[in-house]
């Protein structure tokens, strides 16, 4: 039995290890294994009216990654930029300025 005929079926939606929500959309061109995909990707891609390329990363703003609300994502063209945003970020102080 699959989907909502399995027994421990909750509604499509898990949390993986690392703390993201993910969504089962098996139709999904980019779905990982069992037809799952992370759910801030999903909502970027709402947003941009276009799938994302694979080597995009969505950005949680606020650091929490369970907040995909759009305006808490940004779209980071690839991993090495992203590695950069996050090198920024710690080095600002509370105020946001560079220390």
């Amino acid at each position: 039995m699959s989907g909502v005929n399995n027994p421990n079926w909750r509604g499509g939606r898990a949390v993986t290890q690392k703390g993201y929500m993910r969504v089962r959309v098996p139709n999904h061109p980019f779905a990982q294994s069992g037809g799952w995909v992370h759910e801030h990707r999903l909502v970027m891609e709402e947003v941009l009216g276009r799938f994302l390329d694979p080597s995009e990363i969505v950005h949680h703003l606020d650091g929490d990654r369970l907040n995909n609300s759009p305006a808490n994502l940004a779209l980071v063209e690839s991993n090495g930029a992203h590695v950069k945003v996050h090198d920024a970020e710690r080095y600002r102080d509370a105020l946001g300025r560079f220390v």
